[in-house]
């Protein structure tokens, strides 16, 4: 039986409508998927983003999810 999936959350309030495509190519690099955009005051957008949880080995390399593992 496999274990579930363990998942990361980011939530990036005040960003500028203008702004908001620059945010999602930036954190997608990092493995972050944007699953929610909400409204915010003015002209601002709340971003929420969501990955995979590293294992603490990876996160001690410093790995991504969806980094290649050396074979």
């Amino acid at each position: 039986m496999s274990a579930h999936q363990q998942w990361e959350g980011k939530m990036l309030s005040g960003v500028w409508k203008k702004s908001v495509n620059v945010e999602i190519e930036k954190l997608g690099a990092e493995g972050w998927e944007l699953v929610a955009v909400l409204p915010g005051k003015e002209d601002r957008r709340e971003l929420y983003f969501k990955r995979p949880k590293l294992e603490e080995a990876e996160a001690a390399g410093e790995a991504q999810p969806g980094d290649k593992k050396p074979t």
